[in-house]
C-alpha cells in the first residue's frame, strides 16, 4: 500500500520543521554562551578600572570639621595630601618597606608620613606576604597600638634618625616626621617624644595642647562619612602594586608566579593557593583619576616586599619604558642605603679601632628567632665551610680576623660552631659585646640631632631654638648595636657571609654594594 503524496509531503514538511527547530536551538545556546564568556570578559575589563561608587567624588567640596576650631591644622600646607604606612617586623624589613613607600610617595605626588621604628617583633606580620595572615584591619590595628605605645612610654625613635634621608627629602620625595604632622593635625602634645630643641619648640609654639593621642587614633580610622583617611584594603598577600605593564607581559607574570610558589618546598602547603595573585597600576588605582584621590590621606597596612625568585613581591615599582626622569628619582630611592652621619662616623671609629686597613672577614647568623632558630644546620654549614677554606691561606702565626654579627646570645654559643670557632687559634673572634659605653654614646648623640624631626615640613616656629641642656636630653636611648654592625659589614675587606633570607644580610650586601665604606 503506497503513500499519498499529501502524506509524504506533511513527512518531509515536519521534518524540516524540526530540523529548523534544533538549528534554532543550537543557533540561541551558542549565542547565549559568546555572551556569557564576553559579558565574564568585559567585567574583568570593566573592574581592572578605578572603582565608582557612590562616594566617588563626594570629596570635592569636603571640609576637616576640626580646621576652623584648631589653628594648627591651617599651618599644614594648604591643599596637601599624604600617605601613611605602619611600620612592622625587624629593622630591616622596616627599611625595605621605607623604600617602597617612598617610590609611592613620590608617584602619587603626596608627602610621606615618616613613621617611628617599631621593636623587632612588636608587630610581626610584614615578612609574611607570601602567606596570608591577618585582614587588613587587624593589621592597621595592631600597627597602630604599636606607635600609640611609643608615643606613650616616651620611646620615640623616627625612621629618619637612623636612615639617612638627606639626599631625597625634599627634592624628590617631600617627607613630613610623624611627630609634626600629629601636633599639628590632631593636637597632640609631642614634648615628651622629643628629644632636641627644635621639637620643644614647636610643642611649645602650639601650646596649650589641644588634643590627645585618642583623638589621633580615631582621626586615622577610615569613615563612610569622612574624605580625611582612604584604607587601602589589597591584601600583600594577593596583590602586587605596580607601575604599569602591558597586559599579556602582566599575566605571562601571574602565570609564572603562581607555578612557582605551587612547586616551592619551602612554602607551606596551607598557602599554595588556588586565589591568583592580581598585579595593580598604582596611578590608576590611587592616582588623580581614581577615588582615593581626593582623600587627604591614603593608608597602607603593609608597603613590606621581598624578592621571591626574581619577582617583587608586594611592591615592584619600575618607570615606564622612555621615561627617564621617573627612572633615575627611583633609582635614587632604590639606591639609598647609607646610616645617618652619627652611626656612619661610629661605625668608622669601631673600624679604624678593631681593624686597622680593613683586613677582616663579616659573618651574620641569625639564629634566635622564628624561621632561622628551626634551621641552624642552613646557616653554620656554609659558614664553616668558608672559614675552613679561608683559614688555609693564612700561615704561621697569622690568624683570620673575623667580625661576628648574630642575634644569639652568648650564653647560648656553647655546643654550637660559634663557640667552636670562638676557640680555634685559627681564627680572631670580634664583636661589639665589649663596646657598650659606645653603643651607648653613638645612641645619644644620634638622638640629639634630631635628624628625623629637622627633616621634611616643619612649621615656622614662633620661639627660637634653645640649646641642649642637662635637663633637656631624653632618657630613652634606642640600641644602636645592629645599625653599627651592619655598616662594620659592610666594610670588611676580606668578604662577608650571611644567613639566608634574612633582611639584616640582604641590607649588608646593598651597603657593600653601595660602596659605603670609603666616604665614612
Amino acid at each position: 500500500m503506497g503513500y499519498s503524496r499529501t502524506a509524504v509531503t506533511g513527512r518531509r514538511f515536519r521534518k524540516e520543521r524540526v530540523s529548523s527547530i534544533s538549528k534554532g536551538c543550537m543557533i540561541f545556546l551558542c549565542t547565549l554562551l559568546v555572551i556569557l564568556v564576553l559579558g565574564r570578559s568585559i567585567s574583568k575589563w570593566l573592574l581592572s578600572f578605578p572603582r565608582v561608587d557612590s562616594s566617588f567624588g563626594k570629596c570635592e567640596n569636603f571640609r576637616d570639621p576640626l580646621r576652623l576650631k584648631h589653628d594648627s591644622l591651617g599651618l599644614l600646607p594648604e591643599g596637601e595630601k599624604y600617605i601613611w604606612y605602619y611600620p612592622a617586623a625587624g629593622f630591616s624589613n622596616q627599611a625595605r618597606a621605607l623604600k617602597n613607600a617612598l617610590k609611592i610617595a613620590m608617584l602619587l605626588n603626596r608627602t610621606l608620613i615618616l613613621p617611628p621604628i617599631t621593636d623587632h617583633g612588636e608587630v610581626s606580620y610584614g615578612s609574611k606576604c607570601l602567606q596570608p595572615g591577618y585582614s587588613n584591619s587587624k593589621r592597621s590595628n595592631n600597627s597602630w597600638s604599636a606607635v600609640r605605645d611609643h608615643f606613650l612610654k616616651h620611646r620615640y625613635v623616627s625612621i629618619a634618625d637612623v636612615v639617612d634621608l638627606r639626599p631625597l627629602s625634599p627634592h624628590i620625595v617631600r617627607t613630613i616626621d610623624l611627630r609634626v604632622f600629629l601636633a599639628l593635625w590632631c593636637g597632640l602634645d609631642v614634648r615628651g617624644v622629643c628629644t632636641g630643641p627644635k621639637c620643644r619648640n614647636l610643642a611649645a609654639s602650639l601650646s596649650p595642647n589641644w588634643g590627645s593621642i585618642d583623638i589621633c587614633t580615631q582621626r586615622f580610622l577610615p569613615t563612610s562619612d569622612s574624605c580625611l583617611v582612604y584604607e587601602v584594603k589589597d591584601d600583600c598577600s594577593t596583590t602586587i602594586w605596580t607601575r604599569g605593564e602591558n597586559p599579556v607581559i602582566r599575566y605571562n607574570l601571574e602565570q609564572q608566579l603562581m607555578e612557582e610558589l605551587a612547586h616551592d618546598p619551602e612554602i607551606t602547603a596551607s598557602f599554595v593557593p588556588r586565589r591568583t595573585i592580581k598585579r595593580k597600576n598604582i596611578l590608576k588605582t590611587l592616582g588623580p583619576s581614581s577615588e582615593a584621590a581626593d582623600f587627604f590621606l591614603i593608608s597602607f597596612a603593609s608597603l613590606f616586599s621581598t624578592m621571591y625568585k626574581n619577582f617583587q613581591i608586594h611592591v615592584d615599582i619600575r618607570a615606564a619604558v622612555g621615561d627617564q626622569v621617573t627612572a633615575r628619582k627611583l633609582q635614587a630611592i632604590q639606591g639609598s642605603h647609607a646610616f645617618t652621619k652619627e652611626i656612619m662616623n661610629g661605625a668608622k671609629t669601631l673600624v679604624e679601632e678593631i681593624f686597622p686597613n680593613r683586613q677582616f672577614f663579616c659573618a651574620h647568623a641569625r639564629l634566635g628567632d622564628g624561621l632561622f632558630a628551626m634551621n641552624w644546620n642552613q646557616t653554620f654549614a656554609p659558614l664553616s665551610k668558608k672559614l675552613e677554606k679561608m683559614s688555609k691561606s693564612f700561615k704561621g702565626n697569622q690568624k683570620l680576623k673575623v667580625f661576628l654579627m648574630t642575634d644569639l646570645g652568648r650564653e647560648s654559643w656553647n655546643g654550637t660552631i660559634l663557640a667552636g670557632i670562638e676557640r680555634d687559634k685559627r681564627f680572631q673572634v670580634h664583636n661589639l659585646d665589649r663596646y657598650g659605653d659606645f653603643i651607648i654614646q653613638t645612641a645619644k648623640q644620634m638622638m640629639a640631632t634630631e635628624n628625623g624631626f629637622r627633616l621634611g615640613f616643619v612649621p615656622r616656629l614662633s620661639q627660637p631654638d634653645k640649646p641642649l641642656n642637662s635637663t633637656s636630653v631624653p632618657s630613652f636611648f634606642p640600641d644602636v648595636r645592629l645599625y653599627l654592625e651592619e655598616v662594620i659589614c659592610a666594610c670588611a675587606k676580606l668578604g662577608f657571609l650571611g644567613t639566608r633570607r634574612s633582611s639584616a644580610s640582604r641590607n649588608i650586601k646593598d651597603l657593600r654594594n653601595s660602596n659605603i665604606c670609603p666616604v665614612i
